[in-house]
Formats: structure tokens, sequence, C-alpha cells
């Protein structure tokens, strides 16, 4: 049975990740969750904390979906096909200014967000890579770690409303074109070839 304090951060980052961040303010946590503001702050000390958690949880479950994708793929391209359909399927929910959002206003979290980066996305990017330069499917010449910095920038990148305001820019359309940017860039012809046989299932 879940607990009110977990309850509390499904509800704030389900509101995190629709809205973003900053808009969301505790009056409208308070009023989603049809509690007063005094409870949840029986269970968290202010919004700060509750970002943090929330933003925590969303890691570990982009984690958790990495690692799922990972295990079910036979090789490097199916991975990343199935990765395509995550983001289309799953990312569109999420408002593109959340990251940016953290990076302005949540120092503390923006360090998590950051050293999840470096310990978890890039090394399974440079392994992604490396897989794919044994199978065939990518370049030799291609750097890992390179690649792997640049694909991360570009993750960032995509929630910047400078950049991309929303009004423009759908957040999951800006994130599929810039991987198979980034795909196509370190393909051979075997893995152009072997690709395009998995987009066109879609």
């Amino acid at each position: 049975m879940q607990t009110v304090q977990e309850n509390i951060l499904e509800v704030a980052l389900r509101l995190f990740i629709q809205y973003g961040v900053k808009s969301v303010t505790m009056d409208d946590l308070s009023k989603e969750l049809g509690m007063s503001k005094k409870t949840i702050y029986q269970y968290y000390a202010d919004k700060d904390e509750i970002v943090h958690l929330a933003v925590q949880q969303f890691l570990e479950a982009e984690e958790a979906s990495f690692n799922a994708i990972r295990q079910k793929s036979s090789n490097t391209l199916e991975e990343i096909y199935w990765f395509s359909k995550h983001i289309k399927e799953n990312m569109q929910k999420v408002n593109g200014s959340m990251i940016y959002d953290i990076k302005k206003h949540f120092p503390k979290t923006w360090r998590l967000f950051l050293e999840h980066k470096e310990s978890f996305f890039k090394k399974e990017i440079v392994s992604t890579i490396l897989r794919g330069k044994a199978e065939g499917y990518f370049r030799e010449d291609v750097d890992p770690e390179l690649m792997a910095i640049l694909r991360l920038e570009q993750i960032e990148m995509c929630g910047d409303p400078e950049k991309f305001p929303s009004e423009k820019y759908s957040f999951t359309e800006v994130q599929q074109k810039f991987l198979m940017h980034f795909i196509h860039g370190m393909l051979t012809d075997k893995g152009r070839e072997l690709l395009s046989t998995y987009f066109k299932q879609q």
C-alpha cells in the first residue's frame, strides 16, 4: 500500500513532468493531492526537498527503462530502435523545461542530475557505442567518449526554452531528431541498412 510520502512524491513528479518544475507551486500540489500544505510540510521540509526526491525517482525510473531496453535487445541498433520508441511513447508527456528549471533554480538537484549523468548515462552511451563498433554497425573512427559527451549535451539542450520554445517545438520531436542525427553520424553502411529495417516496422 502506498504511503502518504510516496503519494506526495508521485503526484509532484507527475506535475513537474507535465508543467515543468518552476511553475508548479506548493498550492498546486496541495490542490492536486486534496490535502493542506500544512500536511505536506509534515512530511517534507520544503519544495526543494520534494523536487530533489521526485527527480531522483525520475532518474531511477529512466535508468530502469534503459536497462530493460538493453536486456531485450539483440544488438545495438535494436536497442536504439526501442529507445526511440521509449522517447516517442513515454517522453512526450515531459515538459521540455523540466531540466532547464532544475538547472536554473534547484542547485542541489542539478548536482544530482550531473552526478547521475556522469556515473550512469555517459557510461551507458560509451558502452552502446563500443558494442556498435564491435558489431560492425558504427564506424571504427568514432570516439565513444567524445560522442557520449555530445549526446548528453544534446539531451540537456533540448530543454532550453530559449533555444526551443514550446510553442514552436515539441520536446519529444526535438529529442528524436537529435537522436537520429547522432546515430546516423556514426553508422557504417551495414548499420544504416539494418537500422532502416527496424524503423520500417513503425
